[in-house]
């Protein structure tokens, strides 16, 4: 019974899937133009020197405290395009 269950909620994911794949494909388009919450990105940038070309040696070099609103503007547009693009598979949730 456990096997048919899965069965089901795989299958019922495919066809919610593929029955919603337009929407979904616009759902992306449409977040790409979200930048995520503004003050934390301004924070977050404003404490980057653009002149540095080492990126990497750059972001190290934070603040514990300016990694962190780095991380958090950055999962504030992962969890947009999350919420967006469930809208239209509610079976994933």
């Amino acid at each position: 019974i456990k096997d048919n269950e899965v069965s089901n909620d795989l299958i019922n994911q495919e066809r919610e899937l593929f029955e919603n794949i337009q929407e979904i494909e616009k759902g992306f388009n449409e977040c790409l133009s979200y930048s995520g919450d503004e003050e934390m990105k301004d924070e977050f940038l404003d404490n980057i020197d653009t002149t540095n070309k080492d990126f990497i040696s750059e972001i190290q070099n934070l603040s514990e405290e300016i990694k962190k609103v780095g991380t958090s503007w950055l999962l504030s547009i992962v969890e947009n395009t999350k919420n967006v693009i469930l809208n239209y598979l509610p079976s994933f949730m």
